[in-house]
């Protein structure tokens, strides 16, 4: 298999060189010479013929957006803009905005986003940057780095995002704009604003200029989804099955069958305020001098509210009626998927949680190129980026239950079909309540407490960075110019997580309702229209909570004289509930602080063959990476049995010690890129680099899960390991362009990459060496046999470097205009990837569409631009795990059946009316198809847990004042 993958990969490749081509280029001020590939995603044909002039003379491979003038990048999001690029992929969020960017089938966790070319501080646990931090009114330009230079910053694999704030001398005078766009969401009934205001200045005799930006905004959005659809293989849960009446439960045959353990609904509302500001002063007092000092801040408040209808099922004594379907096998010919079952005593759990986040980035710059001598330039930059989470045990999350005496004996019929949500037909028995229905369930007297969390992390991240390049320009005839440099930057990032997780069951089955305690928590449903996009037959309408008058109410019941504690029999003791608030969790909190030095060296060339002119780069690049992660070791003293639950325990820890683990490394990356110029209408490109990709930074923390523990399952999970290295790979790219006529072209281009060292995660510390494994007390580790304390084998699992994989992937792009004003700007992409895991080929890489396409037409005059376009990505595997992969004959479970995500697309409309001169209006509507994401488990009858969301179109209308 691998030798016919690269053989198809070179045969393709040798045919391009001589048919095919590349990518959109151009020139940038942030990037000195640097050549890129830009499509200018507005409705003016004036930018887009521009770019094709500045991608003439591209010597790498980039694409780009620009913003058509100061303050109006061509969409509301960053992440947007970059979907229509070719080879770009986007992961959409609440509401349906981009957040991550998937580049030549890698995900965001391979490529780094900088600002100005400065690393961006993050909120993240790792280094994926969220575009939704950062509004586009504060950029000019966003480019995409496919081929790598030696004076480019490492760390990328699939590619680098730089994103470009603007300057004053970008465009000297006086210039300004402001504007107000109104917007609505009809998936969450409620309407938004945002208010941009910019301008720039240049003075004493054009030596000085100052620019100044400022945005506010308030989206509000709603994500309707299925949030779990637990699927599981059969196991211990289900000891009393016994699908062919032989007598014997949990026999092979059982064991082969995929039962249904969770499943929720959920509707999220998010209220998205963003604030930004900007400022640069540029100094130029002449030719040979120029300094910029920059900031940006932006703050992201985007508080989140969500409300889940869940359903646990118990186990299989409460079950009958079964109807299979799915993949057969011999033991079981009619299939091994539960599709249809009738349920006694399944109860729904409601659920109201609160996520809070609220991220401030700030980012300082100063940056100063100084002409030594006519032929010869000394540049310096100093950067500040540091971003700032703090929700350190401020998410909460409560579950409410019907008491027992309400709900009373149900019996629900569960079914399954392919392409709708579970459906579950839910009947109260001879309900002496009154209770029909869920919807019904509407009392605080009908509803107790049941299961309460508090959780969340700080997160801080700062980087502190500065290079010093210098640029020797030479008059010669093939080396035409020198560029060496010194980059340093140090990366610390910290998290603190706070959570209850030792005491969140304190109040586990109502064990009294919230009208008991005098506190009204429940209310009605706040939406009519849940999951109206989707087939299914669930309830639709169920209650919703309080949360702060749902703590309120278990504070209420301490030391309540009324209130009987079930487990004790008397009532609660006074403060009571305090154990229930969150504490510091050392497991999961450390820092991780990686300083990096890189030295470059790279030569510009050209020279004339016949009639072709050949040009390019080759260059080397060192980079030394120093690590340490810092930590807190909390070893398990012993494992305990909750009094309030007996399925439930408690990890019981020993004293705290803090540890610190070092690792370095260093890598050696050379690079080449060529242009053959054959005619001023053809060029070839090709290029070769060798680059790495640092593991997340989460992935290198001391973080430890023992979580597990607490339901039964005894296994150590190690978050982190300090002695990762960098994913690396080789990657080459052949590509060529033709301009047949002004504003026109028609390009392809072909790339590979072999890419070494994947992190796995979850690997078994002690898989050959099991004696070793760690050993605990354990009180009654299995409930439903108590037995007392008893020695307990710990598994112990780690994320280890281990995977390869190989990307083949072309892309085609077109770009032509009509002189009736008429213009259709389109591309291709396809990806072919081989995921390697111990050596055997599993399939693609998870998660990366192999197929996307943009389309994009558009009409410009004096009067009007107007703009269609459509982001299309084909089905894809999103995990090789499937619960339906049941375990062979010889206890190996193969990826036979995948996760999928079907095909979607993403459509957007605007139209822009010149009124007058400076002013002018403005209309967009997105997700025009109104389209969603769906994903399935394996089969088209099992969405994936997750594996469905909606968001609904949204429409923005304003004006804007332009001076």
């Amino acid at each position: 298999m691998k030798d016919i993958f690269v053989k198809n990969a070179l045969t393709v490749a040798i045919g391009l060189v001589f048919c095919t081509n590349t990518a959109y280029s151009a020139e940038n001020q942030q990037q000195s010479e640097s050549d890129m590939e830009v499509i200018t995603v507005t409705s003016s044909q004036s930018g887009l013929i521009k770019a094709l002039d500045y991608k003439r003379d591209a010597d790498s491979i980039m694409d780009g957006i620009t913003a058509s003038e100061l303050g109006a990048f061509p969409d509301a999001n960053v992440a947007d803009s970059l979907s229509h690029i070719t080879g770009v992929t986007i992961d959409r969020t609440s509401g349906g905005e981009g957040k991550g960017v998937n580049i030549r089938g890698l995900g965001p966790e391979f490529s780094i986003v900088t600002i100005n070319e400065r690393i961006m501080a993050t909120d993240s646990s790792g280094r994926e940057f969220a575009f939704d931090v950062l509004p586009a009114e504060v950029i000019s330009e966003a480019w995409v780095l496919k081929s790598s230079k030696a004076s480019q910053l490492e760390g990328s694999i699939g590619g680098a995002v730089n994103l470009v704030t603007a300057r004053p001398f970008d465009n000297p005078g006086t210039h300004g704009s402001a504007s107000f766009t109104g917007q609505y969401g009809d998936q969450a009934e409620k309407y938004g604003y945002k208010m941009t205001g910019v301008g720039s200045h240049t003075f004493a005799d054009d030596t000085m200029g100052i620019l100044f930006s400022a945005l506010y905004s308030r989206t509000p959005t709603r994500t309707d989804s299925l949030s779990d659809n637990n699927f599981n293989a059969a196991s211990a849960d289900n000891w009393s099955w016994d699908r062919n009446g032989d007598g014997d439960t949990n026999d092979a045959a059982d064991r082969e069958l995929v039962f249904p353990g969770t499943i929720a609904y959920t509707a999220y509302e998010e209220n998205k305020e963003r604030t930004a500001i900007s400022a640069a002063f540029q100094y130029r007092p002449n030719d040979d001098l120029d300094i910029v000092v920059d900031a940006l801040f932006t703050r992201l408040d985007t508080p989140v509210k969500g409300y889940t209808e869940s359903y646990y099922f118990p186990d299989s004594s409460n079950w009958r009626d079964v109807e299979y379907g799915g993949p057969t096998t011999e033991l079981n010919p009619d299939g091994i998927l539960i599709t249809g079952l009738t349920v006694d005593n399944l109860v729904p759990q409601l659920v109201t949680l609160e996520e809070h986040r609220v991220v401030d980035t700030l980012n300082l710059g100063l940056n100063a190129k100084y002409n030594l001598t006519k032929n010869s330039v000394l540049s310096g930059d100093l950067y500040l980026s540091n971003a700032k989470r703090e929700a350190g045990g401020k998410d909460r999350f409560v579950v409410s239950v019907p008491l027992a005496s309400v709900a009373g004996s149900t019996t629900s019929r569960v079914t399954l079909a392919p392409g709708e949500l579970p459906s579950i037909d839910l009947n109260f028995i001879d309900n002496t309540a009154g209770i029909s229905e869920v919807s019904d369930l509407v009392e605080n007297s009908q509803f107790g407490p049941h299961f309460t969390k508090l959780e969340g992390v700080d997160i801080e991240d700062e980087v502190i960075g500065a290079s010093l390049k210098y640029d020797l320009f030479l008059d010669m005839p093939v080396i035409n110019n020198i560029h060496t440099g010194i980059v340093y930057n140090k990366r610390t990032k910290e998290r603190t997580q706070l959570d209850n997780v030792s005491s969140m069951s304190l109040y586990s089955g109502a064990p009294f309702s919230w009208s008991d305690v005098g506190v009204d928590v429940v209310q009605a449903f706040p939406f009519d229209n849940f999951l109206d996009n989707v087939g299914g037959d669930f309830p639709r309408e169920f209650a919703i909570f309080d949360v702060e008058q749902a703590f309120n109410g278990v504070r209420a019941a301490d030391g309540n004289p009324n209130i009987i504690d079930p487990v004790t029999g008397v009532p609660y003791v006074d403060d009571y509930s305090d154990a229930l608030f969150p504490t510091w969790n050392s497991d999961l909190s450390g820092a991780v602080a990686e300083e990096t030095i890189a030295l470059y060296l790279e030569a510009d060339f050209s020279h004339e063959f016949d009639s072709v002119n050949v040009s390019g780069n080759i260059g080397l690049r060192y980079v030394q990476t120093e690590t340490t992660s810092t930590g807190w070791d909390w070893p398990i003293a012993y494992i305990d049995q909750s009094p309030a639950d007996i399925w439930t325990h408690i990890v019981v820890h020993g004293e705290r010690t803090p540890i610190s683990i070092s690792n370095d490394y260093s890598e050696l990356l050379p690079s080449v890129n060529l242009q053959f110029e054959f005619s001023d209408e053809l060029i070839v490109r090709l290029s070769y680099a060798e680059v790495m990709a640092r593991a997340e930074i989460d992935k290198l923390s001391t973080q430890i899960d023992t979580s597990p523990s607490t339901w039964g399952e005894y296994t150590i999970n190690k978050l982190g390991n300090p002695d990762l290295t960098p994913v690396t790979a080789e990657q080459v790219d052949v590509s060529i362009e033709w301009y047949y006529q002004k504003g026109s072209s028609l390009s392809a281009a072909l790339f590979y990459k072999d890419i070494d060292g994947f992190v796995q995660g979850g690997q078994d510390v002690y898989v050959n060496n099991r004696e070793d494994a760690p050993v605990y007390s354990v009180n009654n580790p299995r409930p439903w046999d108590p037995q007392g304390f008893e020695d307990v084998v710990f598994g112990v699992n780690q994320p280890l470097n281990l995977d390869q994989a190989k990307v083949l992937g072309y892309e085609f792009a077109m770009q032509h205009f009509f002189e009736s004003g008429f213009g259709v700007v389109a591309n291709y992409t396809y990806i072919d990837t081989e995921s390697i895991v111990d050596g055997y080929v599993i399939g693609v890489l998870a998660g990366i569409p192999d197929t996307a396409y943009s389309l994009s037409l558009m009409y410009n005059n004096d009067y009007m631009s107007l703009s269609l376009s459509a982001d299309h990505t084909e089905s894809f595997v999103t995990s090789h795990w499937s619960s339906l992969n049941a375990p062979n004959a010889d206890g190996i479970t193969e990826s036979t059946y995948k996760a999928i995500a079907t095909a979607s697309t993403w459509a957007s409309a605007s139209a822009t009316f010149y009124i007058s001169e400076g002013l002018e209006t403005f209309v967009q509507i997105d997700n025009l198809l109104d389209d969603g994401w769906q994903g399935y488990n394996g089969s088209t009858s099992l969405t994936g847990s997750g594996g469905y969301s909606e968001w609904g179109r949204s429409y923005s209308v304003g004006v804007r004042y332009k001076f």
